[in-house]
């Protein structure tokens, strides 16, 4: 669920955004959107764990299908950014830099770029959390979902 979602419903959660962010968002019409990082060295995580708001960092791989929702936005970098653009595509990703290892390992000029993210309205239905076992092997969602396309 998004932040707002979580709050909105009361649901006890420790959130990577903080209070700003959540301004940014809402001030954006974003709020109501889960943000997927394509890259799980994300700088926000790290902030979030050094300013205390996490401890333990979780990573949840979503399945792709859920590209193929409605309203499925894409940013070029993180999308609370003034100078962030969004569209339907994933056109304006730069995923040979989202790719790379962390952000020090871009040139300072293209960082921004490395928190690309997609944003999907939210809630993502449980189905769609990608569970790996420990040889690493990939398990589908089980069953059709209706807003995955046919196999």
């Amino acid at each position: 669920m998004s932040a707002s979602n979580l709050l909105k419903h009361s649901i006890p959660a420790t959130l990577n955004s903080n209070e700003l962010s959540r301004k940014l968002d809402t001030k954006a019409g974003l709020e109501d959107f889960v943000r997927l990082s394509f890259c799980p060295n994300n700088p926000m995580m790290h902030v979030a764990k050094k300013e205390g708001r996490i401890f333990e960092p979780v990573l949840l791989k979503i399945h792709l299908d859920v590209l193929f929702r409605d309203g499925v936005r894409f940013s070029d970098c993180n999308a609370a950014r003034r100078d962030a653009l969004l569209s339907e595509t994933p056109n304006q990703v730069r995923f040979e830099i989202v790719k790379a290892n962390s952000a020090f390992a871009v040139a300072t000029h293209l960082r921004k770029f490395y928190q690309a993210e997609v944003l999907v309205p939210s809630p993502i239905p449980p189905e769609f959390i990608v569970l790996e076992t420990r040889s690493n092997k990939i398990l589908s969602p089980k069953k059709q979902h209706p807003y995955m396309p046919p196999r």
